[in-house]
């Protein structure tokens, strides 16, 4: 996993355990010294998107899922998440494919960047 590819918020696996990256952190490759915060990159591993992390997400099974594929809106209807678990799933904007994710960092940094808002575990 790259340092460029996380944010601040972002949910990842650090020794096998879930966290939310706080701070960031990487090797300089000349020195081995630690640079920049709080983390150390080469020891986190993405979190696979999974049906439990849509829900986490709070995201809403929508009235067009069937026994193959379950579609969940995000909290701004314009977008909707296709879940069939093959291990990429399109995300949609009003009714066209933007991209795939198979992350969960991938889907928070994307509804970030078309948003402006913070894609979170509801409390």
């Amino acid at each position: 996993m790259k340092a460029s590819e996380l944010r601040i918020g972002n949910y990842i696996y650090k020794k096998g355990a879930e966290e939310k990256v706080e701070h960031l952190q990487s090797v300089d490759s000349y020195s081995g010294e630690l640079v920049n915060g709080c983390q150390i990159i080469g020891l986190l591993q993405p979190i696979p998107l999974t049906n439990e992390w849509l829900i986490k997400f709070e995201l809403v099974e929508n009235s067009r899922s069937d026994r193959y594929r379950k579609r969940y809106d995000l909290p701004n209807d314009s977008f909707e998440i296709h879940f069939d678990n093959d291990g990429e799933y399109p995300v949609f904007f009003e009714g066209n494919t933007l991209t795939f994710v198979s992350y969960v960092h991938q889907l928070q940094n994307l509804y970030f960047a078309l948003t402006g808002e913070e894609l979170t575990i509801k409390a």
